[in-house]
């Protein structure tokens, strides 16, 4: 059984001669980011994450990756932001 790798140790991956890896592979996505490949599936398919296909390849950008997933935190806040101040104005 392959020891597995802390979630913080994804991100940091490095290729061949200490290179960051500019792309990680699906499984290697979904263990950065602690879902299940089904799950990166689904947010390529319907929620936008970016993907590149190479010489039939999956890749996903990790720069690609790193900005998809600061815009879900800032519309996740911004939504909660907006929420709050309607139920004040309710209550």
């Amino acid at each position: 059984m392959k020891p597995r790798r802390d979630h913080a140790d994804a991100s940091k991956s490095r290729g061949l001669g200490g290179i960051p890896r500019l792309a990680l592979r699906p499984s290697e996505a979904a263990q950065a980011l602690g879902v299940s490949e089904r799950t990166l599936r689904t947010w390529v398919t319907h929620e936008g994450l970016p993907v590149a296909r190479v010489g039939g390849a999956v890749l996903i950008p990790t720069a690609e990756l790193r900005s998809w997933l600061a815009d879900r935190v800032t519309t996740e806040r911004r939504t909660e932001a907006l929420v709050a101040e309607m139920l004040c104005k309710l209550g």
